[in-house]
């Protein structure tokens, strides 16, 4: 349930897997005759502190689920026009090779550096 929760048709049910999967833990399996009655802790009612924390955290399972973020547009290095004159630099390079290569006739390269 836990590994598929997509799987479980009720969406309330999805909502808590989604909760309990941000918290790394492992579950134990603890057999019946070990449980006991149930104590004053699940009877008792939430006081309005309480009710007032419960909104706070489903309001911060929904921030975190649907948290987004948007990188600002910046300007690709391929779109500047030092890189633009880089390329055509290399482009040309190889294709002097290329032409070496096809036709073994020593290329003249106008300096030293390629």
């Amino acid at each position: 349930m836990l590994n598929n929760p997509d799987l479980q048709p009720n969406a309330t049910l999805n909502r808590w897997i989604q909760g309990i999967l941000l918290f790394d833990f492992e579950l134990q399996h603890v057999p019946a005759d070990k449980h006991r009655g149930p104590d004053a802790l699940s009877r008792r009612q939430p006081t309005p502190e309480e009710r007032e924390q419960a909104q706070e955290l489903e309001q911060w399972l929904d921030d975190t689920t649907f948290f987004t973020t948007i990188l600002p547009e910046t300007t690709h290095i391929r779109d500047l026009p030092s890189y633009q004159a880089k390329s055509d630099s290399q482009e040309e390079v190889l294709m002097h090779i290329r032409h070496f290569l096809e036709t073994l006739e020593t290329p003249s390269f106008p300096t030293i550096q390629a």
